[in-house]
Formats: C-alpha cells, sequence, structure tokens
C-alpha cells in the first residue's frame, strides 16, 4: 500500500512548478503523505511547504513507497539510480523530448497514479552497472562511459575479463552500456539496440582509430577490468552523464553488473518496439 510518495524533479523544466503544485494537491487530499527532494528547496518555499518535507535524495527513496520522478531521461535516470538500492519503485513523468523512460505526461499523471494507487501496473526491473575505482564507486542505469577529457589525444584503453584479454582499444573513450543505455549515448556511437528486458553488457568504442573494432556483447555476468593509459591525464569515467571521476594514466576500474535493479513502474505495457517506432520514428513515408 502506497502511504508516502515522493518527488523528485528538474526545476529548470518549464512549467514543473504547476506540476509539482497540482501533484501535491492531489497526493493531499487522497490522504498521501509527500515528501520532497531537497532539489526543489526553491519551489518549496515559494508553495508554502514546511521544510521538514525536505529530504536528502538517498533518504527519500528510503522513506518512500514510490518516486514520482518529473523531467526527461536524465531526472529519471538520476531517481532511478538512487532508488535501486532500496526496491523503490520510480514512475518517470516526461517533461522534456524524447523520453524513452518516462511513461506518461503530465496530462495524464492524475489518471497514471490512480493506477498505480489500485495497483494497476507492472514493474520493469532494469539491469544497473556498477563501477568501482579504489573506495569510489558509482552505478549507472544508462553507461560508463571513459573518455579522453580534455586531451585532444587518443587514449588507450585495455579491457580484461576473469578469462583473459579482450580488447586494447585507442580511441577517444569507451561506452560500457546496459540494455536499457543501448538506445542512448551507445546508439550514437553505432552500438546496438538491445531489449532492455535482456541481461547483457555492451561495449562500444567512441572513434576508435581502427575500422575492424566494432561494438561487443558479452553476458551479463561478465566481471571487466579496465585500464586507461593517456599521454595527457586525466582521463575521465562518467556514470549516467552525472556522476564520475578522474582517471588517472595506469589506473583500473572494475565494473559489473551491480547487485541491485532499476524498478520503474509500466502503465502501458507497450511493446518495446512500438516504442522505439514512435521515438526514433521508425517507418516514415520514403516518398518525395
Amino acid at each position: 500500500m502506497i502511504k508516502e510518495v515522493g518527488i523528485i524533479a528538474n526545476v529548470r523544466k518549464a512549467g514543473v512548478a504547476k506540476v509539482i503544485k497540482d501533484l501535491i494537491g492531489w497526493l493531499d487530499r487522497k490522504g498521501i503523505a509527500v515528501l520532497l527532494d531537497n532539489g526543489l528547496s526553491s519551489l518549496c518555499r515559494e508553495s508554502g511547504r514546511k521544510p521538514d518535507n525536505l529530504f536528502p535524495s538517498e533518504e527519500l527513496v528510503r522513506r518512500s513507497d514510490l518516486i514520482v520522478a518529473l523531467g526527461g531521461d536524465g531526472t529519471i535516470l538520476s531517481a532511478a539510480r538512487i532508488a535501486g538500492p532500496y526496491a523503490t519503485p520510480v514512475l518517470g513523468v516526461n517533461l522534456g523530448s524524447l523520453g524513452f523512460l518516462a511513461q506518461i505526461g503530465p496530462d495524464q499523471l492524475e489518471q497514471g497514479l490512480e493506477r498505480t494507487l489500485a495497483g494497476d501496473y507492472r514493474i520493469e526491473r532494469r539491469m544497473i552497472l556498477k563501477a568501482s575505482k579504489g573506495d569510489e564507486t558509482f552505478f549507472a542505469l544508462n553507461e560508463i562511459l571513459i573518455e579522453r577529457g580534455a586531451s585532444p589525444r587518443l587514449i588507450r584503453i585495455e579491457v580484461n575479463t576473469e578469462e583473459g584479454l579482450i580488447n586494447r582499444y585507442m580511441a577517444d573513450g569507451l561506452i560500457v552500456s546496459t540494455p536499457t543505455g543501448s538506445t542512448g549515448h551507445s546508439l550514437s556511437a553505432g552500438g546496438p539496440i538491445v531489449h532492455p528486458g535482456m541481461d547483457a553488457i555492451i561495449l562500444t568504442p567512441v572513434c576508435p582509430h581502427s575500422l575492424s573494432l566494432r561494438p561487443l556483447i558479452l553476458p551479463a555476468d561478465t566481471a571487466l577490468e579496465v585500464e586507461v593509459e593517456s599521454d595527457r591525464p586525466p582521463v575521465m569515467l562518467i556514470a549516467d552523464g552525472q556522476k564520475g571521476c578522474d582517471l588517472e594514466s595506469g589506473e583500473r576500474v572494475a565494473i559489473k553488473k551491480a547487485p541491485h535493479t532499476a524498478n520503474l513502474i509500466d502503465l502501458h505495457g507497450k511493446p518495446f518496439y512500438d516504442v522505439l517506432r514512435v521515438r526514433l520514428r521508425w517507418g516514415g513515408s520514403y516518398k518525395g
């Protein structure tokens, strides 16, 4: 039973303040407690909400029975990544443009929440990656990117598994992607589209200095060790385009499947291929 709903939002999106105000009013009328992410403090002051409704992101997802993420795919990625360890489900509301992860728009929010409260939905459990460098750990629902940073030169990237060497890349970078992330940065770099219901790891080189280097799909239980070399460090590690760290030449990163998943609420039950056709505009007319 859903008793507390946490709200995470991108405050830079047009119209988000009204959407949050209407959402809070609707939840109040339903007798459901509203918890707001600390990032909404300015909107909280404007709406007159009490400061005790504001929480750091991790505490918010731990306390909530449901997270409503308002924004584009970046906002939903962030919410799902934080909520994953606590198995808190996330309902994505699209205030952006492409919206691969969003289920509904703001005009469908109340209807979507009615169905969610009634239990009329299913959970999509999406694979997450874990990247570790020393004491630092990063989780990614889309991808881990290792790239050359500010250096104009190619970097050398060596990728090994328990079975030995996979490859040595001379490239601008390397994308280690989940199936969810296969329609993101990896796709732009020439990677394959992989159904998000699968568990797999995708290696997609970014501008490799070789015509023979192609993306590679690995079993999800593959544990990777990635070593970087650069004439002009630092190299950058970036998780989902949001979190990351610098890598010095010779440093190694361990990347593997995380022990938890991202739990996304699915209200429509649409086949993934329907989403692809709409979002990527497949099947259009080629007539002049």
